[in-house]
C-alpha cells in the first residue's frame, strides 16, 4: 500500500518577522510542531511549498533548522519533498540543506515543479 501525502504550506512552517527576516527562534518550534504531526500521520509523505516566499535564510540559520529537524529524526520516516521557486540561490540552499539531511537517514529532496515532486513520492522506496 502507498503512503499518503500530507501538504505544509510555509506559513504552517518557516516563521518570518515583519521586516522579512526569518525569525530563528518561531522556526525552530515550528520544525518541533512539524515533527509533532508527522508523529500523528506516520503513513504520509510531506510536502512543504516554499514557493510563494521571499528572501534568503542566513545559511547559519539554515543549518539550525537543520539540526533541528535531526533532533526528530526518527519521526520522519517517509518522504519530505520541498517545492522550490525558480531562484538560483535559494536552489543552491535547497540542495545543501537536502544534502545534510541526507546524511541523516532523512529522505527528502526539493523540485521546482509540484508534479515532479508527486511523481517522486509515487516511487516505492524500501524504508527498512
Amino acid at each position: 500500500m502507498g503512503k499518503g501525502l500530507k501538504v505544509y504550506k510555509t506559513r504552517d512552517f518557516i516563521r518570518k518577522s515583519e521586516d522579512g527576516l526569518m525569525n530563528l527562534n518561531l522556526s525552530l518550534k515550528i520544525v518541533r510542531e512539524l515533527a509533532e504531526a508527522a508523529n500523528f500521520h506516520t503513513e504520509h509523505n510531506i510536502l512543504i511549498d516554499v514557493r510563494d516566499t521571499t528572501g534568503m535564510l542566513d545559511i547559519d540559520d539554515l543549518f539550525r533548522v537543520i539540526i533541528e529537524f535531526g533532533r526528530h529524526k526518527d519521526i520522519f520516516r517517509n518522504k519530505i519533498a520541498i517545492l522550490m521557486p525558480t531562484d538560483e540561490e535559494r536552489l543552491w540552499q535547497a540542495k545543501r540543506a537536502c544534502s545534510a539531511l541526507a546524511n541523516q537517514n532523512f529522505t527528502i529532496n526539493y523540485f521546482v515543479s509540484y508534479e515532479d515532486a508527486i511523481n517522486w513520492f509515487s516511487i516505492i522506496t524500501d524504508f527498512s
